[in-house]
């Protein structure tokens, strides 16, 4: 049962609990796609943080286990709704999963999801970076083939944009389909290069190892 107050607090209760579910869950937004879930851990306990995605019927779990008792959980999607658990780190013991909560969509986010929505069709998750979460969709006016000459126009970009880059003593680094966009609102499309989270200036700072081996080069790794 989720009640709030006039202060914008709330208090969620959770039915039919064990005993090593007991304190109070409480939710604090900070950001989208950014929640902050708290709970009462008098003996110093660590868990693991876990969420699912309505629908999804998969928990996601934190990468180590957390001490004290609240935890920032980020790169969540706004507009899309989850439910939260705990799982004792020595006993591996699991908390009954709180009510489902929706995060809050800005308006100009919102306009944006549903315009994506009329256009695409979203068939799969494809994976998650630092930044953003890439899904793999279909446009709904796209043709299903492509020809030589399309690879050709879409190679010929992304060694354009590679080699603006270097000529700027700047390097990607994470150079992989889902980071190659095309759009195709420009006849011919326009390529465009995304993510630039763990891009260097490589007259300023030391290249390191390649995140993602499967599309790094030989000689690279």
């Amino acid at each position: 049962m989720l009640d709030s107050n006039n202060d914008g607090v709330a208090i969620l209760s959770l039915e039919n609990a064990k005993p090593n579910d007991f304190g109070i869950y409480s939710f604090t937004q900070q950001f989208s796609n950014t929640f902050v879930l708290e709970w009462e851990n008098p003996q110093n306990e660590q868990f693991l943080i876990e969420y699912c995605k309505l629908g999804s019927g998969e928990w996601t779990s934190s990468n180590a286990p957390i001490s004290g008792n609240s935890f920032t959980i980020d790169n969540l999607v706004a507009g899309q709704t989850y439910s939260f658990r705990l799982v004792s780190y020595q006993t591996m013991a699991v908390s009954l999963p709180t009510l489902a909560v929706t995060l809050p969509v800005a308006d100009t986010l919102l306009w944006q999801q549903e315009h994506f929505k009329r256009r695409y069709i979203e068939l799969e998750e494809i994976s998650r970076g630092k930044f953003s979460v890439v899904r793999l969709a279909k446009d709904r006016a796209e043709r299903g083939d492509y020809l030589e000459d399309d690879v050709k126009l879409y190679t010929s970009q992304l060694i354009s944009a590679l080699a603006w880059l270097h000529r700027k003593d700047l390097v990607h680094l994470d150079i992989k389909p889902e980071n190659v966009m095309a759009d195709t609102s420009f006849s011919p499309p326009l390529l465009k290069l995304v993510d630039f989270g763990d891009s260097v200036n490589t007259s300023k700072n030391v290249i390191l190892p390649p995140a993602c081996l499967e599309f790094a080069s030989p000689e690279f790794v």
